[in-house]
């Protein structure tokens, strides 16, 4: 596993999936979100067609506001114009909820929030 080390993002390939750890803890400012977007897109430019999914690991990430989900946006945008799929994983209970809210869970692969449609009867 390969990993860098950046201001605001952890960096590391699992076989093809680029795992990308979201270090900052309040994702509020708009200089803060456009930083991480584009040390994201950075990364995925690096790794190349090496890459077929995105990993966001949102683990320390305790706040994000309008300007960290439009990032995230732009983002998976791009990654999936390049046939990739982007997932978010690990959210705290408040950025889980901020996802569910902006019905952003439905857009991107949220594999630990749970739907009431999904439930089978």
């Amino acid at each position: 596993m390969a990993t860098e080390l950046s201001d605001r993002v952890e960096f590391s390939t699992l076989g093809s999936q680029l795992v990308a750890k979201l270090m900052d803890a309040r994702i509020v400012s708009g200089r803060v979100a456009t930083q991480i977007r584009e040390r994201l897109t950075t990364a995925l430019d690096r790794q190349g067609s090496a890459v077929r999914s995105v990993r966001i690991d949102l683990a320390c990430v305790e706040m994000i506001g309008s300007a960290g989900l439009n990032e995230l946006i732009g983002f998976r945008t791009r990654a999936r114009g390049q046939g990739m799929t982007v997932e978010l994983t690990d959210a705290q209970p408040q950025v889980r909820e901020v996802l569910i809210m902006t019905r952003l869970d439905r857009v991107f692969d949220v594999p630990d929030v749970f739907h009431e449609e999904d439930q089978t009867s």
